[in-house]
Order: C-alpha cells, then structure tokens, then sequence
C-alpha cells in the first residue's frame, strides 16, 4: 500500500513510501532512457544517506520510529527504441544504521 509519494524536505526527497506487511519501504525509483548502464548504481553510498536521513525525517514526524523498515531501489531502464521498460526491484538494496536508530532495524 501506497503511504506516500514525493516526500519532500529542503534537502531532497524519497520516491514512494510503502507499507509491505508491517515493514515501512522507503523507494528510490532511478529511469534511464539509454540502452546501457544501470539506473540502480545512481543511488551511491551519498544518495544512500541522503535517503536515510529523510526517512528519519519522514519517521519521526509520524511517529514510527521504532517500525521495522527497509530500503528499495526500483530499477527502470527504457531505451527510447524499446516498446516497453525493463524494471527491476531490488529489496533491501541497502541497510540504515543498525540498533533501529532512526526507525532502521535490518529487516531479516
């Protein structure tokens, strides 16, 4: 189910927000319209914290800060030739800090 869409702070913006079964999905959506590359390794270890932090942000001001959560990136490659994209989902794509700081215990 979707929470939200484009979650904004000044610094950036997640995506989706999702609840899949009691587990908070914050989702990096990357598109590239080339035939090369993948749109996955976009999201840098930068783009990652960058991601973290307004999903603390997002957390807290809901008060889910000890909901158990996870992070993914879904992967849209659609080459401007191509009649249809390819999309993959990568669950847990990354981890935020352990010991659920922030709303991020590792999903397991």
């Amino acid at each position: 189910m979707i929470v939200q869409q484009n979650y904004q702070k000044p610094w950036g913006e997640l995506d989706l927000i999702v609840i899949d079964d009691q587990t908070i999905v914050y989702v990096e959506v990357k598109t590239l319209r080339s035939e090369h590359g993948s749109p996955e390794k976009a999201v840098d270890q930068k783009k990652q914290k960058k991601l973290i932090r307004l999903a603390q942000a997002f957390a807290a001001e809901k008060g889910l800060l000890h909901q158990k959560s996870r992070f993914d990136i879904v992967s849209v490659r659609w080459p401007r030739a191509a009649a249809e994209p390819l999309i993959n989902h990568f669950k847990n794509a990354f981890r935020g800090p352990d010991k659920g700081v922030g709303g991020y215990r590792r999903h397991h």
